[in-house]
This record gives C-alpha cells, structure tokens and sequence, in this order.
C-alpha cells in the first residue's frame, strides 16, 4: 500500500476551500500561491504569478517518489469535479497505482490503457449523436460520470465503483435520475465491449434503484388545472408553455416532442418519427390537429433552424426542463388561487398536486377516452406497441383513425379552456 502524504502541518495549515474564497484569492507576481483542503489530504489550489489557477494532489510513491499532478484548471473544472478526481486517484494510490505515471503514459501514447473520458467521448461522438435524445446522454455524461470517471481506465471500473456512484446520485438527484445515469453509463460500455477484446462491463441485474412498476403513475390532469396550464403557458415560459400544450394535444412524449424538427412535418401536417427515434422501435406517425399546427406554426424559425422547440434559435432542442417547470406550477397555482378568490373561496386551501409531463400524455389518453375514441385508437395515437400477432400481421398506419381521434382530442381541450358559459334564465315575478 502507498502512503499518502498530508503536507499541511496541522488544521490552521488548511482550510475549507469553496467556490467563493477560491475567487477571493489575488494572483502574486513574486511567488506561487498554494492553499491546501481540509477535507482531502494532499489536495490543493494554486495560483502561479501570471494568474493561471489549477486543483492538483500531492502524494508520494511507494518508491519514495513525490508527485503533484495537476488535476485541472480552474474553470474547466470545478471544485466538487475537481474533488472527486483527488478522491478517485487516491482510491488507485492505495491500490499502488500512481496517476501521475497513468496521465504521462496516455499523454505519450505508451499506454493502452482506455480512460471512460476517452471512451465516452467516441461513444457520444460515433453513436449517441445519431439518436434525438443524444444531447441528454451528453450532458448526463458530462455532469454525472465524467466528473468522477474520466481519467480513470475503463477497465478499472467495478461493480462497487458503479455502486458508489448511483448511490450519490440517488442522494444528490433521486432514484429516477440514477436509473437515467445507469441505463446511459451501461449502454457506453456495452457498445465498447462490441469493439473491445478486453472490457468485461461491471453491470449485473438488480443495480436499478426503481422498479418501474412500483413508479407507475395514475396522475392525470383535471379540467380545471388544464384550464389553468392554457392560461398561463405563455407568460410562463416562451418555449415549455408552447411545448406543454403540444404534448396534451399529440399526447406524445417530452422526448419526441421536443426534438420535433421542422422537416418531421410534412404538407399534409402529419409528424412522421422515424424507428430509431421511438421509444418501442417502429416508425410512427402523428397527423396532428389543426391547434397543434398552429403552435408549431406559431413558433420562431430563423434561418437554418433545425428544432421547433428551442432557445438557441433552433440550433439544438430545448433542455432547461427542470427550472421551466418550477416556473410553469408556480404560475398555475397563483392562478388557480386567483380564481378561488374570485369565487369567495380561501386561496390559501387550493393546492396543485405534483405532475410530470408525462401525465399530460396520460391525461391525453383520458380526454380521448372521455370523447368516446375506440380504446384501441387511443392506443394507436399513442404508439403502444401490439399485442401478440397483430404487432406482425398489422401493418395499416391508421392515419384517418388517429386524425380523428386528435381532432376529438382538441375539441375536448377546447371545451375545457373555452367553456360555455350557461345559459342565465331571468326570472319575472309573476303578478
């Protein structure tokens, strides 16, 4: 075993680095400034004369040898990434591995040694580009796994380190993202073992933190809350407000609806998703209502713009889900409550249930259902996959059937935000 070498003297020799005191610190043309951390021994910060700022770890080999790699510039890295890095070379210091040695081979092209960063970059690169979702398989690489992964050698991943992993995801983010950076991370490996003599990918059943069956969800929209989301989507947000409606009227998935791009759509106003992009694998068309048209059309579309929904001017497809939709309940509920008070109901009693956009998709299939569409229709609007031998034999896109059904899907949408008002009958006191 390596020793790690602590080389501050005692704890008023540390300090507790943070974002803040890190950008506190002035650069000092006569010497190199060095702060060490006082939760990793051996991790620091440095400054050089010309301002340059990089996290590095100070160790020493079992040779004796004394090591300070840098681990990253500040800036490209930041300070949580660059300390899980500090965590993750000290794992392979008491290993006897020696990091400094790991980076000079790689960086010479001496070591065959595939670091997950290098892999991962191919991986993103030569396949997840080519499918819609593979802006989300980046940026969950880039924010989850690489920060801690990226110079370590795919090959020295274990079932443990995959583990620890999901296990501060779950902590930091939920058992649902965790599952998302599992099925993201398993897939990258997976596809370099295609290619890979070596790699045996550390992935066994039961490492999900969810059961699918157990997340179900029966959330559905109610009249009045659809009512409130129409009512604010637009001043909400200028791109998932439009995008929220759009998905109860397609009832399609966030997915799919929000990589939609202007050429899916074609003269006829039918949205044609191509197999690679679906969810169950089979080309599905959408022939969409004459109101869901009208928010696509409505949509900006500067020149060379690929996406309908975006705020890049159609460069890439919207991403900022998170905070819009803390955005979008905030504004429903303050009109929901709005309209309580305008009733002489307490506003302080109106409450908005948590939701998903996903449960405008089932909220869809309700409305449907509710405007007396065949359920297997409903099904067919929906792109589920068939049951038994129909799935083989049945090849009729069923184009009228889901017009149809989409355009009773708008009318109840319609109705819904644009009630009747009822009929107010006078009455004269009889003489």
């Amino acid at each position: 075993m390596l020793d790690l070498l602590i080389f501050c003297r005692g704890p008023d020799m540390a300090t507790k680095l943070t974002k803040r005191y890190l950008e506190s610190l002035k650069p000092d043309p006569n010497r190199e400034i060095i702060v060490w951390d006082k939760r990793i021994p051996g991790f620091g910060f440095r400054i050089t004369p010309k301002g340059a700022r990089s996290f590095f770890l100070k160790y020493r080999t079992k040779a004796g040898q004394q090591r300070k790699p840098t681990i990253g510039v500040y800036g490209d890295v930041t300070l949580d990434e660059a300390r899980d890095i500090a965590e993750d070379w000290r794992k392979i210091i008491r290993k006897g591995g020696d990091p400094s040695a790991d980076k000079k081979a790689r960086r010479s092209g001496t070591s065959d040694d595939l670091t997950v960063g290098q892999v991962a970059e191919n991986f993103i690169a030569r396949h997840a580009k080519a499918k819609r979702s593979g802006g989300e398989t980046e940026r969950i690489f880039n924010k989850y796994v690489l920060p801690r992964w990226r110079n370590r050698s795919i090959y020295s991943i274990t079932r443990r380190d995959v583990a620890e992993l999901l296990d501060r995801i779950v902590d930091d983010n939920g058992p649902v993202m965790a599952d998302r950076v599992l099925a993201a991370v398993r897939k990258c490996f997976n596809w370099q073992a295609t290619r890979d003599d070596k790699l045996v990918p550390p992935f066994v059943r039961g490492m999900a933190r969810t059961n699918p069956k157990e997340r179900a969800r029966d959330r559905v929209l109610s009249d009045t809350e659809i009512r409130a989301l129409w009512a604010v989507a637009d001043q909400a947000h200028h791109v998932l407000g439009p995008l929220a409606r759009f998905l109860l009227l397609s009832g399609q998935r966030r997915e799919e609806a929000s990589t939609l791009r202007w050429t899916d759509i074609d003269a006829e106003g039918v949205w044609a998703i191509d197999k690679e992009d679906y969810k169950t694998k089979v080309p599905h068309w959408v022939p969409l209502s004459e109101p869901a048209l009208e928010i696509v059309q409505s949509r900006p579309k500067p020149e060379k713009a690929v996406y309908v929904f975006s705020t890049t001017g159609g460069r890439r497809p919207f991403q900022g889900f998170s905070k819009a939709k803390r955005k979008l309940d905030t504004e429903m509920l303050a009109k929901l409550r709005e309209w309580a008070k305008a009733a002489g109901d307490d506003p302080k009693t109106v409450t908005l249930p948590g939701w998903t956009l996903h449960d405008l998709r089932r909220t869809a299939d309700t409305l449907m259902r509710r405007a007396g569409v065949p359920a297997d229709h409903v099904e067919r609007v929906l792109g589920h996959k068939l049951p038994g031998v129909r799935a083989i034999y049945d090849r009729h896109n069923y184009l009228n059937e889901k017009r149809h059904a989409l355009e009773k899907l708008a009318a109840m949408v319609d109705g819904i935000v644009n009630p009747v008002p009822e009929k107010v009958v006078r009455l004269t006191k009889a003489v």
